[in-house]
């Protein structure tokens, strides 16, 4: 396995780690330094391949079937993470900008509208299915190796893989990726190759073609160019328009790579059936050895022949080939076909449908035997990933949070490796400090244990409760309120990121798709100025400060916050790092952010405010998304339902619900530190240790 094969594996999964951030950071810029392959060599290719290819009325039944799936092969690395690498458009900062809240639309109605999620994947996973077999789940090894794709396969999905990892460092490089993929430049096939596909999809029940609505370019590129020159100006995309312009050229050459190499696949899929046939006897060897009991050919059991495979396997094709078993040149009579493999015969669950295909070819190819070359793979100069550094380990012991670098890194840093790493630890040092912290703490906790029957009213009694509880009146002319909303600033700013990770993943569980659809809220559902960051910067100018972007250095360095209130934001962006691992934490940790503050206290409070002169806008528009009856509150309950389901199946009902009041805990605690600790608003039992912490 090939070093973009595992990058892309590494890259594939939810939670990449921090070694395989490094790696691919490692890779993309030895790329944009310069490109791992000629131009002139891909021009020579596709010329080569336009004298060579056949037209689609030329191909019987059974070459239509192994071009299928070579290429189903072959789109499957793009097609399993089909349009992921838009999803960085709808995270902080990014969606906070009116060009890239446009650019958050097009990426949610690109993998979530109706119709739309994961169509080529589930185009490719069928056809595979069908005709080819894969094992294993996406991105394991034995499903890469069931492909049997070529490194040159794995180049551009790598790429893409990249930058939706590492979007603060290549910002002007994943803007250069909008434009092919919204207008469907990455999934172009040549004509005869998507005929052979929309054959074999017209046989298959369940399986469709996908139609999507590609843009035109006309309709993206003023979207993308308002983009760069607004993230350009925000310090987002810095030398933009010049990265721009140079990574463009790279990702058009490496889109007709992907194009050729597809070709290339597909043409020598029908150019040598017995490189094929190797190549068939090479994958079924392990499973066929010791199999056959005391059948032979030529005298040599079959048993011994899988012994000597792969190193042997032209042996036994040639034995079969000269056995009664093969008739050459007509597959119609070989008995191996007609006796051996229908599916009640022997053998009629052991091939696919593209393995059959490719014997019969192999079959008629014996009358006449010729020698046709294969075109080799475009040759590439990766640099060794392997050397790109070991990296820094996670701390065995963590002494205190860095809080305000560590919200400057997972805001807009461009090292994403240690930022994730450091991101684990502080993760991991909340939650157990919030384990040690005496309980009972707060105005309502988590039930001790979870009942399915209990738990809707549980959560209806105690929202009663929030909603009955005594008022105290404004005293103090607003001024806590202004301490709290200044000191609130770095939290707010990033209102939903504890739920952006679930933004990198096509197709969602129920309990997934819940939090994902209270994040898209929470970020103005694509709508220019309503994502809640945004608005929260309109009531800190009404109070009378224009802040530095959240995202620059000047925001940490420069503003007179309190350490203490980077304590939540980054506990949810760092918590967002884990949509996988973390998921129970999460489930807990937001449901304390959207049932936080309902009830007629915090109205009565706003009242008072907005008497005093106060824009309460903001604090409205939360009591009215997060109600209890409809809004984000009764989601969260919803998620905890559905996951607490799942949980009961696998029978780690306490394990899961534990994990949930953990991260709920953790979460309020984080409220606690700046709001009851700092600003003295009540007496606080965090631990000591916790507020003395530095932030820097």
């Amino acid at each position: 396995m090939g070093p973009l094969t595992r990058l892309y594996r590494g890259l594939g999964v939810m939670e990449p780690a921090p070694d395989e951030l490094r790696r691919a950071e490692s890779f993309l810029d030895g790329l944009i330094e310069g490109p791992p392959f000629a131009a002139d060599e891909v021009d020579a290719r596709e010329r080569g391949l336009r004298g060579a290819t056949p037209a689609f009325t030329d191909l019987d039944a059974d070459e239509i079937r192994v071009v299928a799936s070579a290429a189903s092969r072959h789109l499957a690395a793009l097609a399993h993470q089909d349009g992921v690498w838009l999803a960085p458009f709808a995270r902080v900062p990014f969606c906070h900008l009116s060009a890239g809240a446009r650019l958050a639309e097009l990426s949610h109605e690109y993998r979530y509208a109706p119709g739309q999620q994961g169509r080529f994947s589930r185009m490719a996973d069928g056809l595979l299915r069908r005709l080819g077999q894969p094992s294993g789940d996406v991105g394991s090894i034995a499903h890469v190796r069931s492909l049997r794709l070529d490194e040159t396969a794995y180049l551009l999905p790598d790429i893409l893989l990249t930058l939706a990892n590492s979007p603060y460092r290549y910002a002007p490089e994943l803007l250069a990726a909008v434009e092919p993929t919204l207008t469907g430049a990455l999934f172009d096939m040549p004509d005869w190759i998507s005929s052979c596909v929309k054959a074999v999809v017209d046989d298959i029940e369940g399986v469709e073609w996908p139609a999507p609505a590609w843009r035109q370019p006309a309709e993206v590129v003023p979207d993308v160019e308002a983009a760069l020159r607004q993230f350009a100006d925000s310090g987002l995309a810095a030398d933009g328009a010049r990265r721009f312009e140079a990574f463009a050229r790279l990702l058009r050459d490496a889109i007709r790579v992907h194009r050729a190499e597809l070709e290339r696949a597909c043409l020598n899929a029908l150019r040598a059936p017995e490189p094929a046939m190797r190549d068939l006897v090479e994958r079924k060897t392990p499973s066929a050895r010791h199999a056959h009991g005391t059948a032979a050919l030529a005298g040599t059991l079959l048993d011994d022949h899988f012994d000597r495979s792969p190193a042997d396997s032209q042996d036994l094709l040639d034995a079969l080939a000269q056995s009664r078993w093969i008739t050459p040149g007509a597959p119609d009579r070989s008995p191996f076909i007609t006796a051996l493999t229908p599916i009640h015969a022997p053998m009629g669950k052991i091939f696919s449908a593209e393995d059959i295909a490719i014997v019969r070819r192999w079959i008629t190819w014996l009358a006449q035997p010729e020698s046709v070359p294969v075109v080799p793979a475009l040759s590439l100069s990766v640099p060794d990933l392997d050397r790109s550094g070991d990296g820094e380990p996670v701390p065995d012991e963590f002494d205190g949070p860095r809080t305000r670098e560590l919200f400057h890194d997972l805001v807009a840093g461009h090292d994403r490796a240690p930022a994730v790493r450091r991101a684990a630890a502080f993760v991991e040092y909340w939650l157990d400090a919030a384990q040690r912290m005496e309980k009972p703490v707060f105005s309502w906790e988590l039930p001790d244990r979870y009942d399915a029957g209990e738990f809707p009213d549980w959560m209806m009694a105690t929202y009663q409760a929030m909603a009955s509880a005594p008022v105290s009146p404004v005293t103090d002319e607003g001024k806590g309120h202004h301490d709290r909303s200044f000191h609130g600033a770095a939290d707010n700013l990033v209102d939903g990121a504890w739920l952006q990770g679930l933004t990198r993943r096509v197709v969602l569980r129920e309990s997934e798709q819940l939090l994902y659809d209270i994040y898209w809220d929470e970020i103005g559902n694509g709508k220019p100025g309503r994502s809640h960051g945004v608005l929260y910067e309109d009531l800190l100018v009404g109070l009378g400060h224009r802040l530095p972007k959240f995202w620059t250095r000047e925001f940490i360095d420069d503003v007179d916050f309190l350490d203490e209130g980077f304590y939540a934001p980054v506990f949810r962006l760092a918590i967002a790092e884990f949509p996988v691992s973390r998921f129970p934490e999460i489930v807990g940790a937001n449901m304390v952010c959207e049932f936080h503050g309902l009830g007629t206290a915090g109205i009565s409070k706003a009242d008072d405010l907005t008497d005093l002169g106060f824009d309460t806008s903001f604090t409205r528009l939360h009591i009215a998304d997060d109600n209890v009856e409809m809004g984000h509150s009764a989601k969260s309950r919803d998620a905890v339902v559905f996951l607490m389901a799942e949980a009961a199946r696998l029978g780690v009902t306490d394990l899961v619900w534990e994990r949930v009041r953990r991260g709920a805990t953790a979460m309020r605690m984080a409220y606690v530190v700046l709001m009851q600790g700092r600003l003295k608003i009540a007496p606080t039992q965090v631990p000591a240790h916790l507020l003395g912490a530095s932030g820097r």
